[in-house]
């Protein structure tokens, strides 16, 4: 019964492990999202910036 526990107690934190990986994959996945949106947004804000500076000429 002991081993059995034991066992049992394994394999639950091995699920929980396994949970935790996903969860920190989807988490690495959202920041480079993110990351990649900041830096559209810079690049945006540089075209208009850009062309603001054009139109007040």
């Amino acid at each position: 019964t002991d081993t059995k526990s034991q066992i049992s107690i394994i394999n639950e934190l091995t699920e929980n492990v396994t949970d935790l990986n996903v969860d920190l994959q989807n988490h690495i996945l959202i920041k480079q999202r993110s990351e990649m949106s900041i830096n559209n947004l810079e690049h945006n804000c540089q075209l208009l910036d850009t062309e603001r500076i054009k139109i007040n000429k």
